[in-house]
């Protein structure tokens, strides 16, 4: 190669590992805020990702109860303060099927990204353990399962103990959960929100999450 072209190349080459480096340092320092509705289950797993993969830019806030007050604090909270990115973490629970569709949808067009779960956030720990196919399952079923594959500790459904905090933090059980969740996300595609049980968005956060982690 011609020694004017072979430096030409290796500029470019140069300039385009910047670039990456730039964005990449620029994703990493994105302001990312999360609000659940949990006090307990919710936000001590969040945290403990945030622990995990090192990021100081997310910030988790526990805010309300539902939908419907989740999305009317992002909103408010949008107002006085822009981040790059708002999660809404919330269950099923007991509000209308209209009221939870209407309000996925109205947070939609305001950039909100709803994570929910389909009765419950528990469902997501359960696809560490159990290869569901996305049939209804009642919440209280959750934890009785949940304790059938912790032989060790008992899960009350008010905290994370130590062994179900170090299964859902490890990469490989991670791994498989969000596969799981991923298919029975394509199997429910179809539907409305409100009649999506049993699934679990909490995939995508983790996904985002673990990007922006790599993205050193």
């Amino acid at each position: 190669m011609n020694p004017k072209n072979r430096e030409k190349k290796n500029g470019k080459h140069a300039k385009t590992l910047k670039l990456l480096r730039s964005q990449r340092k620029r994703e990493k320092h994105k302001a990312i805020l999360i609000l659940t509705e949990g006090k307990n289950t919710e936000p001590q797993y969040l945290e403990a990702l945030k622990k995990k993969w090192r990021l100081g830019a997310v910030k988790v806030m526990r805010e309300g109860k539902g939908i419907v007050s989740l999305v009317e604090k992002a909103e408010a909270i949008l107002k006085q303060r822009s981040y790059d990115e708002v999660y809404c973490v919330c269950d099923k629970d007991d509000v209308t099927d209209d009221i939870f569709n209407t309000y996925i949808k109205r947070a939609e067009k305001q950039g909100i990204i709803i994570i929910y779960s389909n009765q419950a956030f528990e469902y997501w720990y359960l696809l560490h353990f159990y290869d569901l196919q996305g049939e209804p399952m009642d919440r209280k079923q959750y934890v009785k399962r949940l304790n059938r594959a912790l032989p060790h500790s008992i899960y009350d459904n008010k905290s994370l103990d130590k062994e179900l905090l170090k299964t859902v933090m490890d990469d490989e059980y991670m791994k498989v959960a969000t596969e799981r969740a991923s298919k029975i996300e394509k199997m429910k595609s179809s539907l409305a929100p409100a009649q999506t049980e049993s699934v679990t968005y909490v995939h995508r956060l983790v996904e985002r999450l673990s990007k922006l982690a790599r993205e050193v």
